[in-house]
């Protein structure tokens, strides 16, 4: 934090408006909580349910491709691009494995609410990931519990597992993504 004896003003600046913009993600996600079955039912008006499938099937891959074309351009050795690239492996195969393709984009929305999250917080550490995890967990089981007293919505237990673990997978990807010097020791 301290740049020569002074505090780095920038550096706090940049914090506080990224914890900004995550709080207002959160807000979003939870301010959409009762329009969402209406903006989907209106998109299942337009758009057919194969295709509906096929779009959030290339939208999984696509968030996949980006962030690994991402990755690769850092020139990383084989192993390091392996260890980085696996929470991104398991939270596409994960998100192409459920079932209704609006658990895949809940499950990513969480993951990005992970990757801004461990963005904001040093998560070199098994203490930092546990803290930041359980505020993942937190904020997943808050808008579980916002579906249980919406009419057109339900909350269910499961849901929060998957936002949980979409979440920690955007934490591990973070953890490389923005830390990745002092936990690789790479030399940039």
């Amino acid at each position: 934090m301290k740049k020569g004896g002074k505090i780095n003003l920038l550096n706090l600046v940049s914090k506080n408006r990224l914890w900004a913009f995550i709080i207002i993600y959160i807000l979003f996600i939870y301010v959409s909580l009762p329009f969402f079955p209406a903006f989907i039912s209106t998109l299942r008006n337009f758009i057919s349910k194969e295709l509906s499938n096929l779009l959030s099937l290339v939208l999984s891959i696509s968030f996949f491709l980006l962030l690994s074309v991402w990755i690769y351009k850092k020139k990383y050795k084989a192993k390091q691009f392996l260890l980085i690239i696996s929470p991104l492996l398991l939270l596409t195969y994960l998100s192409l494995s459920l079932d209704v393709w609006v658990e895949r984009i809940h499950f990513i929305e969480y993951a990005v609410l992970g990757l801004l999250i461990s963005c904001a917080v040093d998560v070199r550490t098994l203490l930092g990931i546990i803290y930041t995890g359980c505020l993942i967990t937190l904020i997943g089981a808050v808008d579980e519990i916002i579906q249980w007293f919406l009419p057109s919505r339900v909350g269910d237990m499961r849901d929060v597992f998957m936002n949980s673990v979409g979440g920690l997978s955007g934490l591990w990807l973070g953890r490389f993504l923005f830390w990745e010097q002092q936990i690789l020791g790479r030399n940039s």
